[in-house]
C-alpha cells in the first residue's frame, strides 16, 4: 500500500499535536532531542512531516502556545499538507465504487491520494512563513465539538460496553452511523443526508456504467459490500472506535479522542511512521492497524521517543 519510487527514499514521518507541542515547548528533554535530530533531517531533504488539518484545529485550541506550534509545523512540513479528510475520503468512495462495479481503478495508497504534489520530491517548495490567525469562533466551534462528542461517547461506553462485538457495517445508512463506529456523521459531514447523498453520487452519476447499472438495491448493495469496509478511512476509523469499546469497555474516553482517531485514519495509509498517543498505539497495534497500512508507530512515551530518535539517526549514516 505504501507508494514508492526508485531513487527515492524520503521518509514520510506524521507528528502527532503531543509531539509537535512537547517540541514547541522544549520538554521533556527527549522531545527536544528529538527535534535537534529531526530538524536537519528535514532541511537535508532526508525526512518530511505533512501538515493536516487536524494540526490547526488543535494548535489553534490553546492560544498560550499555538505561535509556536505552528512554526514547528511549518518548519517540519517543508511545504507538503494532506488535502482535507472529505477530499481524501471522497476519493476513497470514488475508487471503492469503482472497485465494486468491477471497473478499471487504482488501488489505495498512491500519494496523489492524499497530497496536491508529491511528497517524496527531491525539491522542496519555496515558502512564505506567515501565520493567519484562525477567527476565534472556529476554535469554539471546535470545541464545542469536542464536548458533544465527549458527551457521546462517554453515553457508548455506559450503554454498549462489551456487547460491541463487531466493526463491519450491515447493509444501510443506519448501520453506517451506528454510534459505536465514532460518530464519523457526526465529526465529518454536516449531516448523514449529506453522507447519504454523497455515497448516491458515487454510485448514480461517477460513470456512465454506474448510470446504466442503477437500480433500487445499488446503494443498499454498496453499503454492505467489502469494497465499502476496505475504505482506509472507514476501516481504521470504525475498528478503533469498537475496538475501544469492545477491548477496553471502563475507559473513560477523552475529547482529544476524535482529532486522534481523525488523524490516524487519515494519514496512516500513506505515511512511513506515524506517532499518536500512547493508548491509540496501543489500540493500533491490538487490531494490527500498523501491519495492514505498512506503517511504523510510535507513542510520545520516552522509550518510545528514544526509539524514534534512533530509527531517525539510522538514516544519517
Amino acid at each position: 500500500m505504501r507508494y514508492t519510487q526508485t531513487g527515492m527514499s524520503k521518509l514520510l514521518l506524521y507528528l502527532d499535536q503531543s509531539f509537535v507541542s512537547g517540541m514547541a515547548k522544549g520538554r521533556p528533554p527527549h522531545m527536544r532531542k528529538l527535534y535537534d535530530v529531526l530538524a536537519p533531517l528535514v532541511d537535508d531533504d532526508t525526512v518530511v512531516c505533512p501538515r493536516s488539518v487536524v494540526h490547526d484545529q488543535e494548535t489553534d485550541l490553546d492560544d498560550r502556545i499555538s505561535d509556536a506550534v505552528h512554526r514547528i509545523i511549518r518548519e517540519l512540513a517543508g511545504g507538503v499538507s494532506f488535502r482535507t479528510y472529505e477530499e481524501v475520503l471522497g476519493g476513497q468512495l470514488d475508487r471503492a465504487c469503482l472497485r465494486y462495479l468491477g471497473l478499471p481503478g487504482e488501488d489505495e495508497g498512491a500519494w496523489e491520494h492524499a497530497f496536491d504534489v508529491d511528497p517524496r520530491a527531491g525539491l522542496r517548495r519555496p515558502r512564505v512563513d506567515v501565520r493567519i490567525k484562525s477567527p476565534e469562533e472556529w476554535a469554539e466551534g471546535t470545541r464545542a465539538m469536542k464536548d458533544r462528542v465527549l458527551s457521546v461517547r462517554t453515553n457508548q461506553s455506559s450503554v454498549h460496553g462489551t456487547r460491541v462485538t463487531t466493526h463491519r457495517w450491515r447493509g444501510t445508512l443506519d448501520d453506517l452511523v451506528e454510534p459505536q463506529f465514532g460518530g464519523i456523521i457526526q465529526c465529518n459531514f454536516n449531516s448523514q443526508s449529506e453522507l447519504a447523498m454523497r455515497l448516491a453520487l458515487t454510485i448514480v452519476t461517477l460513470t456512465p456504467e454506474a448510470k446504466r447499472r442503477e437500480n433500487p438495491d445499488l446503494l443498499a448493495e454498496f453499503l454492505d459490500s467489502a469494497q465499502l469496509r476496505a475504505i482506509p478511512i472507514f476501516n481504521i476509523w470504525a475498528n478503533l472506535e469498537a475496538g475501544f469499546l469492545y477491548h477496553e469497555a471502563n475507559r473513560v474516553p477523552r475529547a482529544s479522542d476524535v482529532f486522534d482517531q481523525m488523524a490516524l485514519s487519515l494519514v496512516l495509509p500513506y505515511v512511513d511512521i506515524a506517532t499518536m498517543d500512547q493508548s491509540m498505539k496501543g489500540m493500533a497495534q491490538r487490531l494490527n492497524l500498523d501491519q495492514q497500512y505498512g506503517a511504523e508507530i510510535y507513542s510520545p512515551t520516552e522509550a518510545d521517543v528514544r526509539a524514534l530518535i534512533s530509527r531517525l539517526q539510522s538514516l544519517d549514516r
